[in-house]
This record gives C-alpha cells, structure tokens and sequence, in this order.
C-alpha cells in the first residue's frame, strides 16, 4: 500500500480504520505510525470526523431574515424581461403597432388573391418536370 493509497482511503472512509475494508486498516496504521505525512493527514482526517459528528451548527435567525430580505431587494431591483419586451426590443408601441397593421393587411391581401393560373403561365404552371440544365426528363 503505498502513501497515495492511504490518503484516498482516508478521504474515502474517514480516519476510523475499523471501518475500513478488511485488511486494510492495518496496513495502513503500519504505514501511518511510519510516515509524519500520513500521521498529518490522519489527524486532520480525524478532526473533520470530528467536525461531521458534532452538533449541527446553529444559525442566527436574525442573520437569515437579512439575507432572505437582501435577496428579495435585489431581485426587485433587477429589471424583468417581458414578452413584448423580448418580441420587439426597443421599439416604441405605435412603431409595433402600425407594423402589425401592414402586416395583417399584407397577410389579408396575398390570402385574397384568385386561385387560378394567369392566362400566360408561369413558373408554376409549367408542367414537365425539368433538371438543373433545363432539359426536360
């Protein structure tokens, strides 16, 4: 067992080596009672188990209370995004509205307009099917 693999072990099941795999908590309290490093590392690892073990640290409400109207403040005081806002940028409502206008009235106007193919053919009308260099299939 190498030095690395103690440190990961340490860090993967804390510093109480009866909760290690078996076989190797005592290998590796061999190699920590050898190494100044790893004895370093284990008593760190020791005081974080320590740490977790201990009780919850309690928070001031009053501390909450601040944070949570902080928050509050900050969010109001950001500007929201709207979805006319999103739509048209920057421009002014009677600029939008007048496009919707010319708009709605385009849309009325090409809707109107007669089914039937103009008396000269078009593009549209042309019946055989042709390739790219214009002969016919």
């Amino acid at each position: 067992m190498t030095d690395d693999d103690v440190r990961r072990l340490l860090a993967a099941h804390g510093a109480d080596l009866d909760r290690w795999p078996d076989g190797l908590g005592d290998a590796a309290r061999d190699r920590i009672a050898a190494s100044p490093a790893l004895r370093a590392a284990w008593t760190r690892e020791e005081a974080f188990d320590r740490q977790l073990a201990g009780p919850p640290v309690t928070v001031d409400q009053a501390r909450v209370d601040r944070l949570v109207a902080a928050v509050g403040r900050a969010v109001r005081a950001t500007p929201r995004e709207t979805f006319r806002g999103l739509l048209l940028g920057r421009m002014r409502l009677r600029t939008a509205g007048a496009l919707a206008a010319a708009l709605l009235t385009l849309g009325w106007l090409a809707g109107s307009r007669p089914e039937t193919p103009s008396p000269g053919g078009g593009l549209i009308a042309f019946d055989p099917p042709t390739l790219f260099d214009g002969t016919a299939r």
